[in-house]
């Protein structure tokens, strides 16, 4: 007989907006209404999307500040409530779990979640940097499994920990599901009458330098010298003030808004006439998995890693160089021309279905406890 999935917890940080956030959201979500018992678990109680969680959902506050302050909650909630696995995401949660789970003395077993390249986020040049290297070096072989969101993750992580490989594979992020597509359906008000035949741009997602947003406003302004086009910016960050002054130095009048975040962004994806990602760097970015699901035409820089896996090197929208402000201008004007989007139908976005990805992970934690990894 083989082994039943009835109680799992996630860890994370907190639950404010975020790709990690979000997708630990939708996985955890599923898996209560198939029946499971869900524990999450947050350094801090705090964030935009608990209001989203299933009321089922058991939220455990660790209540405290630093994360690896955290050790001795978490090894008493191991102790205690000894769910039979634990999903792990982001670096330094994942590292302080794998040091309660050791110090619980229990076998619990654990998946580490990795959202992002680990080698850009933890970089060998700071001291932060290299005292999370050297603790990752450490206790990540204690994981009984790693997931990576994408092939470029993958592929960053075993460069890192060559050792991995044995228990390292890809599991997209959940991001397809029901609330999208309902969602999607609402009208959200848009900035400028829809009557007016000029095209919208959409960008969306926390302004901060990796999603290189200046290189979008660069680009967009040098296709308006073309033909008139609007952009919206959804989303807040500490670059804003700079994009503001950005975008008025570049003559963007009215043509363009800085509408702040969005509790609707599918809607503005289903009115839009094209999506823009300008990412320096991703995991796997949502957004753009989103935006095709929203039948919205996209263009991507070809960052590392996710678009050209998401767009299959190119087939579902056009994929250009990081930080080319001429190149995207260019890719920008022809997809606008184009009278219809080549159709990513089923095939694109089903790798990240919900339920595809609860079914991955469904068979993930089966294996583990069928091995007699387990509480």
């Amino acid at each position: 007989m083989s082994a039943q999935i009835y109680h799992i917890a996630l860890v994370l940080g907190s639950m404010r907006m975020g790709g990690a956030e979000r997708a630990s959201l939708n996985l955890i979500n599923e898996f209560v209404a198939r029946g499971v018992r869900c524990d999450l678990v947050l350094v801090q109680a705090e964030g935009e999307l608990l209001s989203e969680l299933d009321p089922e959902v058991n939220i455990v506050p660790l209540g405290k500040g630093r994360t690896l302050y955290s050790v001795f909650a978490m090894r008493r909630y191991l102790k205690k409530i000894r769910p039979q696995v634990v999903i792990a995401g982001q670096t330094h949660v994942q590292i302080m779990t794998l040091l309660a789970r050791k110090r619980s003395l229990s076998n619990i077993p654990v998946i580490l979640n990795e959202h992002s390249t680990f080698s850009t986020n933890n970089p060998g040049s700071t001291f932060k940097g290299r005292l999370t290297r050297l603790f990752a070096k450490y206790i990540f072989n204690h994981a009984d499994a790693i997931t990576a969101v994408s092939q470029g993750v993958k592929k960053d992580l075993l460069q890192e920990f060559p050792f991995l490989g044995p228990k390292l594979d890809v599991i997209y992020n959940p991001v397809v599901g029901r609330t999208l597509f309902e969602k999607s359906r609402l009208e959200v008000q848009m900035p400028w009458d829809k009557r007016e035949s000029i095209p919208v741009i959409l960008g969306l997602g926390r302004l901060v330098p990796d999603k290189d947003f200046e290189n979008l406003l660069h680009a967009v302004a040098i296709a308006r010298k073309s033909q008139r086009i609007r952009l919206l910016i959804a989303g807040d960050g500490p670059d804003k003030e700079k994009l503001v002054k950005l975008a008025e130095k570049l003559s963007y009048g009215n043509d363009i808004n800085f509408m702040g975040l969005s509790d609707n962004p599918y809607s503005l994806m289903k009115q839009a006439d094209l999506f823009v990602l300008s990412s320096r760097r991703e995991g796997l970015p949502m957004s753009l998995i989103e935006a095709l699901a929203c039948g919205c035409r996209v263009v991507s820089t070809d960052c590392e890693s996710g678009p050209s896996e998401i767009l299959n090197k190119g087939e579902y929208g056009r994929l250009v160089p990081v930080a080319d402000a001429d190149l995207l201008s260019k890719a920008i004007l022809s997809s606008l021309k184009d009278k219809v989007q080549k159709d990513s139908g089923n095939e694109a976005i089903h790798p990240f279905y919900v339920e595809t990805v609860c079914d991955n992970y469904s068979r993930l934690i089966i294996s583990l406890l069928g091995r007699g990894v387990k509480a």
